[in-house]
């Protein structure tokens, strides 16, 4: 890929991203959030990240295509997850023990 397209792509990219987030922007000053839905909107970062995550755990569980070290990494990042209730933590944890498990 020559430079000249790279940076056509890098900017069509973030014009696409921007207009896909500044509708929302607008119509959040505008629009009232009752209590309800921010409790609602609230739950939307967990489940754009398990979506994201679900298929690649999936994929893993197969047959054939059992990564031990990666399962083992999604348990232990469940299982913080669950004491700790913060994303961050999680996170660590899972790639920590991922990245320990394979140099093994």
């Amino acid at each position: 890929m020559s430079t000249s397209t790279f940076v056509w792509l890098v900017v069509l990219v973030s014009i696409a991203t921007y207009a896909t987030r500044f509708p929302s922007l607008v119509l959040s000053r505008r629009v009232r959030v009752t209590p309800r839905l921010q409790q609602g909107l609230q739950f939307v970062p967990i489940g754009v990240f398990a979506a994201m995550v679900a298929p690649s755990v999936a994929q893993h569980a197969l047959p054939g295509h059992t990564d031990i070290a990666f399962l083992v990494a999604v348990c232990v990042a469940f299982a913080v997850a669950f004491w700790t209730k913060n994303p961050l933590w999680p996170m660590l944890a899972g790639t920590v023990t991922a990245a320990l498990l394979r140099l093994l």
